[in-house]
């Protein structure tokens, strides 16, 4: 049985929407900028949860290309841990973040 995905609360939406509206007003990077407009402009409409199992061959063949360079990634041992990640997130746009 499939079960719509709840939107984001009004109040969630809305922080969402001005953490993004101060990162672009803060950011003085061209680079970032450029590379969120791309992302923004390529984004394709989210694929709605179900209860049942998603599989990789219903994914759209830009996602499924991503799923599975991220899984070639993973058996060539091209990762790094979630912590150290963050850490350099938080420390070039912890001022963004509330």
């Amino acid at each position: 049985m499939e079960t719509a995905t709840a939107p984001a609360a009004p109040d969630a939406t809305a922080q969402l929407r001005a953490n993004l509206h101060r990162f672009v007003d803060e950011t003085d990077d061209p680079a970032m900028l450029q590379a969120l407009l791309t992302i923004l402009a390529n984004t394709q409409p989210v694929i709605p949860l179900t209860d049942e199992a998603m599989r990789l061959e219903d994914l759209p063949p830009a996602a499924r290309a991503a799923v599975e360079e991220g899984l070639r990634d993973i058996e060539a041992g091209r990762v790094r841990p979630h912590a150290e990640v963050w850490a350099e997130v938080r420390a070039e746009f912890g001022h963004l973040m509330p």
